[in-house]
């Protein structure tokens, strides 16, 4: 039913047991599952929550895609509902998950939980579904779930490390002297103009409240974010590709 043209998967410790990627070509189920890398201290899962989520949506993506599947594949919702009891199963019955305090504790402890995106390619359905954070691409076609907070995010990331990268060279400037001989400086400073010569004023009684007025700036952050190039968070940038066997 689906043809797999390349697969492969290579977790960055290099071993395949460390790894939180996984991939399922089973029936009429494609799937990548990624782990979301875990950030906890509390050592609850092992070897790591991501690997725990992998494993136990593979292990259902496997059952979808069997000749007695647990509900109907071509049903996104009815998908949803078998992967989110995967997971809460997990929290529910696992050794260590139980001893930490069951699934009320990782109500309140998010950043403890078992966690992975994935994105679910239906043949019965004939529609990629995408499971959290993640992309995909089909014939040359890029699927996301990019939003528009997230452009934004993007952007102001990109402004500060801008500016956090020009302050420091104005101060290696500064402290080697050499800032007069910068040719970028030197192009884009002000040219020196002599100060223009005070004018007589007619009645010396009244001051000339307008003189002292001065249109404001507009701030430089806006200009910074309108031209800044968009900055991705880390992992938001990672794409499968589909090839044909998405095709119908």
């Amino acid at each position: 039913m689906i043809e797999v043209i390349e697969a492969r998967t290579v977790g960055k410790k290099g071993d395949p047991a460390l790894n939180e990627d996984g991939f399922v070509v089973a029936g009429g189920i494609a799937a990548v599952v990624d782990g979301v890398i875990s950030k906890s201290t509390a050592g609850i899962w092992e070897p790591s929550g991501g690997v725990v989520a992998r494993r136990a949506l593979c292990a259902a993506l496997e059952r979808l895609g069997s000749d007695e599947p647990p509900c109907d594949p071509a049903d996104m919702r009815a998908v949803q509902r078998v992967l989110d009891g995967e997971l809460r199963a997990r929290y529910e019955h696992d050794r260590a998950a139980a001893a930490a305090g069951g699934i009320a504790y990782f109500r309140t402890h998010p950043v403890d939980r078992a966690e992975a995106n994935a994105v679910v390619y239906s043949h019965g359905a004939g529609r990629i579904w995408l499971f959290g954070d993640c992309q995909a691409m089909v014939n040359g076609q890029a699927v996301d779930t990019v939003k528009t907070v997230d452009r934004l995010l993007g952007a102001l990331r990109s402004f500060v490390v801008q500016a956090h990268d020009l302050a420091a060279e104005d101060s290696t400037r500064q402290q080697t002297g050499d800032g007069a001989a910068d040719p970028g400086r030197a192009r884009t400073a002000a040219p020196h103009r002599p100060a223009p010569a005070p004018r007589a004023r007619r009645h010396q009684g009244l001051r000339p409240a307008a003189r002292h007025l001065r249109r404001p700036h507009l701030p430089a952050l806006s200009r910074a974010l309108s031209v800044a190039p968009w900055a991705r968070a880390p992992g938001a940038g990672r794409r499968w590709q589909c090839h044909r066997a998405m095709r119908d």
